[in-house]
């Protein structure tokens, strides 16, 4: 279902394209560093197809999108990630409920920019009054990236 086009009622997102990838992307670092899944969740549409190198992996369900987020979590905790900055390059209106972005992911590690250099691209939908993300690929080589996005062995489905 295509959500209303944007409105410039208070309190509403912004209506540049770059302005609202940049929003999205800022609202999920918040999450992650502050391991507040509710508060990422919200951002995603589900289902939810993610892309890398290694391959596709659909997420159907809250839980599954939970077992992702967990894994980011865990994995920058791991690495001793202690700030992520993103980058929008470019971002489009593809129509007025639909944008797609480009940008650059930077991991900070005990103040130092590190990771190998690679690009994330995200489908967004005005969907229910607020911009979500629809679709992410990302452009990497990265174990640290795919490992984490599509595993080998994806999640159980519930039944």
């Amino acid at each position: 279902m295509v959500a209303p086009a944007f409105t410039d009622a208070p309190g509403c997102w912004p209506r540049d394209a770059i302005a609202i990838a940049t929003t999205l992307l800022d609202n999920t670092r918040h999450a992650y560093f502050t391991r507040d899944f509710d508060h990422f969740a919200r951002h995603f549409v589900l289902p939810h197809k993610v892309g890398t190198f290694e391959g596709d992996r659909m997420i159907n369900t809250f839980d599954e999108l939970r077992i992702t987020f967990d894994g980011i979590c865990a994995q920058f905790e791991r690495l001793g990630v202690i700030d992520l900055y993103r980058q929008v390059i470019n971002a489009e209106f593809r129509g007025p409920a639909r944008i797609q972005a480009t940008y650059l992911p930077r991991y900070v590690l005990r103040g130092h920019v590190f990771g190998d250099e690679y690009l994330g691209h995200g489908h967004l939908i005005r969907h229910g009054g607020a911009w979500q993300i629809a679709e992410s690929t990302y452009a990497s080589n990265a174990t640290e990236v795919t490992r984490v996005l599509v595993p080998q062995t994806p999640p159980r489905q519930s039944e």
